[in-house]
Formats: structure tokens, sequence, C-alpha cells
């Protein structure tokens, strides 16, 4: 018995030794690949980028809620971003207030069991200039609260593996995709988890897909790795806006503006953000993938600014 028992805790502390090690390993290849990232957008090109990202002070300005399996916090913890994280979704629903939030995070978690009124939350943040990102399995939370732009697919993945990855010809220069592809980055690879849901897109005029795989449209018959869209609540407009939107029968009909920006943004990607890192061990590749969410809350942060701009503004006019 007590050479059992001794066998048993050898095992054990093997057990807890590798993975520790391995902890350190990745956290380490985090850190390294956040400051190849920041290197990058220190340069004088990308030096509002940089300041905007640095601008970020406070946790409550990102909510993060955790996954059963993506941390995106952790990527976070890399760059040093700031962010409250919330426990779960019946906590975000009752008690988190989104006054001065950007950006909402949800990492991969079965988002089809979320109770409605937090689907409505999320709904009316994005509506009201949020940016939303979302991975893998919480692509129920879109699709329940933007019906129409995109679902899931028949397929899910097969296996853990890595594919390659380009930029939609149509969407490389779009904002979230900066410093990502480029000069000795044309093999880049996206690490697939298991099971990870396949993105079929419904509204082709109105979603964009950044990051594609041919290797995943020949597996599973789905291209997208990362898509994009922006919404915009009608009822956010003035009476005169929303007519603007509609057919004018009148010859001399109001010249309306339109909105100098969209009230919010959604990102989804497929699989994990957080494994990018851990299963690439290309430290250039890891660096390309943490930098599309530092792009996205770099835009987030962005909008935030020109929307409290915009108030401040309408203020004084009203005065």
């Amino acid at each position: 018995m007590f050479k059992k028992n001794s066998c048993l805790t050898t095992i054990s502390l093997l057990v807890f030794l590798f993975m520790t090690v391995a902890t350190l390993f990745s956290t380490e290849k985090e850190d390294e690949a956040a400051q190849e990232v920041l290197k990058q957008m220190s340069t004088e090109a990308r030096k509002i980028d940089y300041t905007t990202i640095k601008e970020i002070k406070n946790k409550e300005e990102i909510i993060v809620l955790p996954g059963q399996y993506d941390k995106v916090e952790k990527v976070l913890d890399a760059f040093k971003i700031p962010y409250q994280k919330v426990a779960n979704p019946v906590k975000f629903t009752k008690e988190t207030k989104l006054d001065n939030t950007c950006a909402v995070i949800i990492n991969c978690i079965d988002g089809a069991v979320f109770p409605q009124a937090f689907i409505d939350k999320i709904k009316l943040f994005v509506e009201n200039g949020g940016y939303l990102f979302t991975s893998d399995w919480a692509l129920p939370v879109i699709t329940r609260a933007f019906p129409g732009y995109i679902s899931q697919s028949t397929k899910t993945t097969g296996r853990n593996e890595q594919v390659v990855i380009t930029p939609h010809p149509d969407n490389a220069q779009h904002p979230f995709l900066k410093d990502i592809f480029g000069p000795g980055r044309t093999d880049l690879k996206w690490a697939l988890e298991i099971q990870s849901f396949c993105v079929r897109i419904d509204k082709p005029d109105e979603v964009k897909i950044l990051i594609e795989s041919q290797e995943m449209q020949a597996k599973y018959n789905s291209a997208p790795i990362a898509i994009t869209f922006d919404i915009t609540n009608n009822a956010n407009l003035t009476p005169t806006a929303t007519a603007r939107l509609k057919p004018v029968e009148s010859d001399n009909p109001v010249r309306i503006e339109p909105k100098s920006q969209p009230d919010g943004t959604v990102l989804h990607i497929v699989s994990h953000l957080y494994q990018q890192g851990l299963e690439n061990t290309d430290k250039k590749n890891v660096s390309s993938m943490y930098q599309l969410i530092v792009n996205f809350l770099v835009e987030a942060k962005k909008s935030a600014k020109e929307r409290e701009a915009d108030k401040k503004s309408n203020k004084k006019k009203k005065k």
C-alpha cells in the first residue's frame, strides 16, 4: 500500500511540475509576443494607435466574461491592459454597468444557454456604440442578439490542427488587420480546436470576412476564421434621419448627413485566441494573432472617444 501511494504521489508531483513548466513557458511566450506587438505599434506609422491602447486605464472600460476554454484575459494580462472580469452571465445582466465600457469580450462558452436578459443587454450595448468580441462557442450570443448576419455551419472541426490563413482580399486593409499580414508573414497558421463552430455568412453585403482559410474551406466547407460587421440602431436616429432610410417622395427632401460612424461593431473568431499562443511555436505567428485583439481594442477606444466628444459637442450646442 505504501509503495502504491508513493508511486501515485510521484506521478502527481511530476504532472504538477510539468504543468508549472508549461505555464511558465506559455506566459513567457505571451509576454514576448506582446512586446513584439507593442514594439511595432510604437513606430511613427502607428503612433496614434499606440497612444490609444495606453489610454485604456480603467478596468470597467473592458468587460471580460470567462469561458470554458478560451482565455483572452491572459492575452490582455501580457499587454498589461486593465479589464473587469465578470463571473457569469447572470452577474453581468444584473450588476455590471456599461456606462464607461467600450468593449465586451466573451470567451468560448455555450452562448445558447445564456438568459435572454443577457442577450438583450449585449444587443443594446452594441446598438449604443459598444464593441463586442466573441470566440468559438459564444457564436450563439451573436446569432441571438443580431439574427440574420451569421450562423453556425452544419459542420464543426474534426480535430486539433493548424491551418494556413490569409486576409480576405476585399478587406486586407481593415483596421483590425493592421500589422498581422505583410512582409515575412505569408505563411501564418491558425490553431483550431476540435469541435470549433464553423461559420456561415448570411448577409454577405454587410458581413466582412477578415481572415479566411482555404484549408478550412476544403475540409469543412467554411473558409471564415475572423468576421466582423457593424450595427446601426435606427432608433437612435432623429425622426428626420430615420425618414432618410425610407423612400422619399418629395421633390425637395431634407438633406440628412450620414452618421460619422456606426453605432457598434461585432468581431467573432473561429476557435480560440489564447490557444494561438499555446499551440504556435513561431513567435511571429503568435504576435500576429495577438495583434488582432489589440487592434480591436484600439478601434473600440477610438469609437468611445468619438462618442464622448459628440456628447460634449451636443451639450455645448444646447447651451
